[in-house]
């Protein structure tokens, strides 16, 4: 994940929040994005099957879904915090040791299994307990709330593409299926939760087994990989010392001070968004300053949810700068996500051609980071080209022609057909024809990754 090194952002924030549209203040900028009030990043939609309506004169051939993973806790641990995090008990984690086979059931319907849960110590002084909040949560774990709302997005899945399309099969079968995650908690427990709502208990079968491919994180494709390609983080900087963008830097700097003084501004990168918003989707107290004599977070000066709102409108709005409309963000976007699109061209181009491709639906479990390179590249439209809320989920549908041989793709976001920006419609995802979103894909591919990210 792509961490950006301006003095309060963190790669992964959590918002959910009523913004402030940018149209409603005085300074009209060079390059202005208005955020709407209807953005909310602590819970994106999902497909509905009384909206949803299959594409006419076609069959449906093949389908990859990228998701996010769903609501999760803070990465950047405070000074003297004092926050609660016991939202990570639900049971919905890998069960390692099923006598069954089956690696996802959960655990009444197994004989034997290995679970792993988070325990904090209480504090004292012989251990490091007091560095970090108590509960039973680890730094950027999902919740439970992160859990069922990928259920609930299986569920949808499973009324359109299982009972509504006739697609998938009504039972549990692994071969029609590819599930890669990356190797994170949050992510893998993402996918099992969206698997579980997908297929129920009763419509599994004993010792089936859905393999879940991760790749070492050295050799990441599915999320800006910047520990072998340092150049996306050299581009990214570049990036943001833009003209238009560095207007931006000096109107919030007032504010970024302040939350730097509140929060004593101990976090390396500085994730003062990761910090705020992780309590605002969960209704908690925002951060306090530090009373002097007692050394906790009880002081009168407290960060407001207003400023808090304030932040993530910064936050998406850098992610548009960054990922579509600065002039490094063409580059950007193919060194951070070229290579898993070149993945997902390969995999479209083996279903076009019968009987190559064995599984019909992919399932891909990644990132905001990952998601916003994506959009980013597909040129998405201002709304949809927000920093990607939790359970952000993009499928990509591939259609073939019922009385030809023609392909087209349709993608959906959120929910949502995805909107090209007005600035270059290169193909309506309604419908698009499959070699024009391919020649779209295969334009973001680098001829030689390492090579790109290592040059100057």
């Amino acid at each position: 994940m792509r961490t950006f090194t301006l003095t309060f952002f963190s790669a992964c924030l959590v918002v959910a929040v009523k913004s402030i549209p940018l149209e409603s203040r005085d300074t009209k900028l060079p390059w202005d994005i208005k955020v709407p009030p209807t953005y909310s990043y602590c819970r994106a939609d999902i497909p509905n099957r009384h909206t949803y309506e299959p594409l006419m004169g076609a069959d449906l051939v093949h389908v990859q879904l990228v998701i996010r993973h769903g609501d999760r806790t803070p990465l950047n641990p405070i000074i003297a915090d004092n926050t609660v995090w016991d939202s990570c008990s639900r049971q919905l984690d890998t069960m390692t040791l099923a006598d069954k086979g089956s690696l996802l059931l959960p655990l009444e319907d197994i004989g034997m299994a290995v679970q792993q849960r988070t325990f904090i110590p209480p504090e004292n002084k012989k251990s490091f307990a007091s560095v970090m909040y108590q509960g039973n949560c680890d730094q950027g774990q999902l919740t439970d709330g992160g859990k069922a709302m990928h259920v609930e997005l299986g569920e949808m899945l499973r009324e359109i593409y299982v009972e509504q399309l006739d697609y998938l099969n009504p039972e549990f079968d692994q071969d029609d299926f590819y599930l890669r995650s990356t190797n994170l908690w949050r992510t893998k427990n993402s996918a099992e939760a969206l698997l579980k709502g997908l297929y129920p208990a009763p419509f599994w079968q004993d010792g089936r087994v859905l393999p879940m491919l991760t790749w070492p994180s050295l050799i990441e494709n599915m999320s800006p990989n910047e520990e072998v390609c340092p150049r996306i983080d050299d581009l990214t900087q570049d990036a943001l010392k833009e003209p238009e963008w560095k207007i931006y830097e000096k109107r919030y700097k007032p504010l970024t001070d302040r939350v730097s003084r509140v929060l004593n501004d101990t976090m390396l990168n500085a994730g003062y968004v990761d910090v705020l918003m992780t309590r605002v989707c969960h209704d908690k107290p925002l951060p306090c300053s530090i009373n002097p004599i007692t050394q906790k977070r009880e002081g009168s000066d407290c960060i407001q949810r207003n400023e808090a709102n304030e932040i993530m409108n910064i936050g998406s709005l850098q992610y548009v700068w960054v990922n579509r409309d600065s002039p490094q963000a063409t580059e950007i976007d193919k060194l951070s996500i070229g290579s898993f699109l070149y993945d997902l061209a390969t995999e479209i181009r083996a279903a076009m051609v019968e009987h190559t491709l064995d599984h019909k639906f992919s399932i891909y479990s990644a990132h905001d980071s990952s998601l916003g390179a994506i959009l980013g590249s597909f040129n998405a439209s201002d709304s949809q080209m927000l920093w990607p809320p939790y359970r952000s989920n993009m499928l990509i549908e591939l259609w073939k022609q019922k009385y030809s041989n023609s392909y087209k793709i349709r993608v959906l976001y959120n929910g949502q057909t995805l909107i090209v920006n007005t600035n270059d419609e290169w193909c309506d995802l309604n419908e698009c024809d499959a070699s024009t979103f391919l020649k779209r894909l295969d334009s973001f591919v680098p001829d030689n990754l390492l090579e790109a990210c290592n040059s100057s």
